[in-house]
């Protein structure tokens, strides 16, 4: 099991993904008549407003889409028809997020002891996420998206130091194979592997520790009660500790913040965490997004300080 601080520096900050970041009307007619990708001037503001902000590890604010239309437009045998529907066997075609994430490593190589993080979608999200005319079963059809989404993971390794996926629908609908299905997702990689999950997953966090990764990233900040629970669990895995909340636009007290910060710290030591905001950052406007990242980089700095490690 990796640990935060043998990757990463002390109490490093990082991101869920997503971030308010797109082309605007402009960029994109430009963009069409100059055949350039709009996309590009998009995801360099979404990476620059991170850096800026002060945040150690860095996503590409998964500008292009939608955390599934973003893989399932580029996966063999989808349609993409409103929608994505599953019309036949399902295939790697090619990388679907390295070059985004080499992009994203340009900008971040000017600001030393920064990183990159690799952000893909689970197989168990996608699966519940696309119509299915083909396997016509849930359990393998998120078996065939898990091993299209490992070869996506393979080819994005070496780029990053960390990969997460992210399975939001796993806070919801647990399925009683998730530990053998995310071992598929994940075989054969090296760095070290987060899974995100959303929503309060209080009741069903000692099922989640016993997936095969590094780290589990959980909105703390929504679900406040869940640290508690946390704390009361034996398990190895790193934690990605949400702070501020992803689903208003309201900041938070950071006397509050930095409690949350200290009590997790108290309690599986500051070498398991990794400060984030609880989900994407999508839905709040780019002042917010940034005002919530910085909430969370000056909490971090604070407690940081107080415990000698800056």
């Amino acid at each position: 099991m990796k640990k935060v601080d043998e990757v990463f520096s002390s109490l490093p900050v990082t991101v869920v993904g997503s971030y308010p970041a797109s082309p605007s009307p402009e960029e994109m007619m430009a963009a069409y008549h100059e055949h350039e990708d709009p996309f590009i001037p998009a995801l360099e503001r979404a990476v620059t407003a991170q850096l800026h902000a002060g945040v150690d590890v860095v996503s590409d604010g998964q500008t292009r889409a939608d955390m599934v239309a973003i893989f399932a437009s580029k996966i063999l045998g989808v349609r993409m028809k409103g929608r994505p529907v599953v019309i036949g066997d399902l295939e790697f075609v090619k990388p679907i997020t390295v070059d985004d994430t080499v992009l994203t490593q340009k900008v971040v190589d000017e600001y030393p002891g920064r990183s990159v993080k690799g952000i893909i979608t689970g197989p168990y999200t996608m699966a519940m996420s696309v119509g299915d005319q083909h396997y016509l079963d849930i359990k393998e059809l998120s078996f065939a998206m898990a091993k299209v989404i490992n070869q996506e993971a393979k080819a994005l390794q070496s780029h990053v130091p960390i990969i997460q996926f992210d399975e939001p629908f796993m806070s919801q609908d647990y399925p009683d194979y998730a530990d053998e299905l995310i071992g598929v997702a994940t075989e054969g990689l090296d760095v070290m592997v987060g899974l995100h999950s959303c929503g309060d997953v209080s009741n069903l966090f000692d099922k989640f520790v016993e997936l095969p990764v590094d780290l589990l990233d959980h909105e703390f900040a929504t679900h406040p009660g869940l640290l508690d629970v946390v704390a009361d669990t034996d398990f190895e895995q790193n934690i990605g500790l949400g702070l501020v909340r992803s689903d208003k636009p309201d900041l938070e007290d950071q006397d509050a913040v930095a409690g949350a910060l200290r009590k997790a710290c108290d309690a599986l030591g500051p070498e398991r965490i990794m400060a984030d905001p609880d989900c994407g950052l999508r839905h709040q406007t780019p002042v917010t997004a940034r005002q919530k990242l910085d909430l969370v980089v000056n909490t971090r700095n604070t407690v940081r300080t107080e415990l000698g490690s800056d």
